[in-house]
Formats: structure tokens, sequence, C-alpha cells
């Protein structure tokens, strides 16, 4: 996508991109552009961040909602097994390809998950 980028400005697909001086830079987009955003994207996306829990309740809340209705239209719910063929490999893996404690964090949400979806 990127190698494309001045062909698209070029064009007048865009005339414009957010992204860091820096980038703008390195690809040279500063000899193709019309226009710069000076916004302070670390500012910006610290911003969002801040606002992230109360989306991903809202998200979450919103997909319970949705599930509920596509059961409630006829469709069945299945439980993957996965887990139990899973775990040796995911033990093994552990302290390897990721620290140990996020396989810890996964299994307790995946229990929290089970434990709700249970009692559905």
């Amino acid at each position: 996508m990127f190698g494309n980028i001045h062909k698209y400005i070029a064009n007048s697909f865009c005339d414009s991109v957010i992204a860091p001086a820096i980038w703008v830079v390195g690809t040279q987009l500063y000899t193709v552009l019309k226009y710069v955003n000076p916004v302070n994207l670390q500012k910006k996306l610290l911003e969002i961040r801040k606002m992230e829990p109360e989306f991903s309740r809202q998200i979450r809340e919103s997909n319970d909602k949705c599930l509920n209705a596509i059961l409630k239209y006829g469709l069945k719910e299945i439980k993957l097994t996965v887990r139990r063929k899973s775990l040796p490999s995911w033990q093994e893996m552990a302290g390897k390809q990721y620290p140990k404690t996020f396989l810890t964090e996964v299994l307790r949400y995946l229990d929290e998950y089970n434990a709700v979806a249970a009692s559905r």
C-alpha cells in the first residue's frame, strides 16, 4: 500500500495524510502533498487511550445484545473445545514466545468469559 501512495496522491485520489512529520519526510511525501496537518499524534493517541475503557465496555455490551438477538433469531450457539487441546502447546511456548504472565492473564480472561457464557 505505501509503495503506491505517491501514485494515489499524484492522481488526486488524496491530497493529504495524517502521519508523523518524520514519516512524511522519510517517504518524501512532502514533494507531492498539498496539505499538512501538524496535529500532535502522540497527544491525540493518549487522549483516545483515556476513552478506551468506556469504549470497550460499550462494545462488549453491544456485542452481548447482538449475540442475544442472533440466538433469539434461531441460530444455535456452539462451544469451542480449543482450550483443552491447545493448552499443552500454550504452556510450552509460555516464557519462550511470550511472557508466562501473559498466558496466565489470557487463561483468567477465558475463565471469566466461560463463566458468563455458561450462565446464559
